[in-house]
């Protein structure tokens, strides 16, 4: 009976030298794995925020340019009422003059 566990111990010694190389590799598949995902978790949030500012910068680019069109338009549009007005001004002094 000896014998028996004697020879019971070895294998069990022999497959747990096996079950440790397996499980080593495994927890380094696993880390391998969650490196990759951490990886690739921080690369998609740092594209995120880059891909945010520079659409943010864009917009306020486009605002700009928007707002120096309408100031320059408007500046078109008080220049023809101005023209508009002196021109009303001098027709009616011409009116007032012609009346008396």
């Amino acid at each position: 009976m000896s014998q028996q566990k004697v020879d019971a111990h070895k294998k069990e010694k022999q497959g747990k030298k096996a079950q440790v190389a397996k499980q080593k590799k495994v927890r380094r598949i696993v880390r391998i794995v969650a490196l990759i995902v951490a990886v690739a978790l921080v690369a998609l949030i740092v594209a995120l925020v880059v891909r945010n500012r520079m659409a943010a910068e864009a917009d306020l680019a486009e605002d700009t340019a928007i707002e120096t069109e309408l100031d320059s338009e408007e500046g078109v549009d008080a220049g023809e009422d101005t023209a508009t007005e002196d021109t009303a001004e001098d027709a009616a002094e011409e009116t007032t003059e012609a009346a008396e």
